[in-house]
């Protein structure tokens, strides 16, 4: 966990949006436009959710869940983001469900990235060590891998106050809801054939993970 000065607030938000919209660049994030037709012959799809617990009292601006193939060439993240840092407004039901296309392979899960802003600087905060949580991504198919819940924790300051304290992770299968999302959002989709293999096992420490 860092925390930075207002001076760097505009860089931090200007990455997370370019991080959220592009990931890396050979990893894109599709829109509701997209042509399933434009797939390439070694590139597939996966889908998958976003979401975030706002039960509490802390409420992050952007949160980003990130993957990498086998070779580390392929980079990108599951995220997306709820308003300016101090600004949150809340995700629409609708934008929840993640769209993007990679080149075919085997691929990863292995760190996180959160941030929350205030008018004096961001908490950002990140795994502390690297974890493994493996999906694969099939030439010409489009694959379900979940939802990816971050349920945000609270700690407190010397003074007793509430501060942010990180999260951790739910993953589960939301197949009604997400498959519903997706048609709606994606008319082109809406025939195509989608393969669930929600993400069920790796090697992230419990209280930073877990799987229903």
């Amino acid at each position: 966990m860092r925390t930075t000065g207002l001076a760097k607030i505009a860089a931090t938000v200007m990455l997370a949006a370019v991080l959220s919209l592009a990931g890396c660049v050979s990893a894109q994030k599709v829109d509701s436009s997209f042509d399933l037709k434009s797939i390439g012959g070694n590139e597939g799809i996966i889908v998958a959710s976003m979401v975030q617990d706002r039960s509490g009292w802390t409420s992050y601006s952007n949160v980003g869940f990130l993957y990498r193939d086998k070779d580390g060439n392929n980079r990108g993240r599951v995220a997306y983001s709820a308003g300016l840092p101090g600004f949150n407004v809340g995700q629409r039901e609708s934008d929840i469900v993640k769209v993007y296309k990679l080149p075919a392979g085997q691929y990863e899960f292995y760190d996180f990235d959160m941030f929350i802003g205030s008018p004096v600087g961001t908490t950002e905060f990140s795994a502390r060590e690297e974890y493994s949580i493996p999906f694969t991504v099939k030439p010409g198919q489009v694959t379900y891998i979940g939802e990816i819940k971050l349920i945000p924790r609270t700690g407190r300051n010397i003074f007793g106050l509430p501060i942010p304290g990180g999260g951790r992770f739910i993953l589960s299968d939301q197949r009604s809801r997400d498959m519903a999302l997706l048609r709606a959002n994606y008319p082109n989709f809406a025939a195509a054939r989608v393969e669930h293999r929600p993400l069920r096992g790796g090697n992230a420490p419990p209280d930073l993970v877990s799987f229903r």
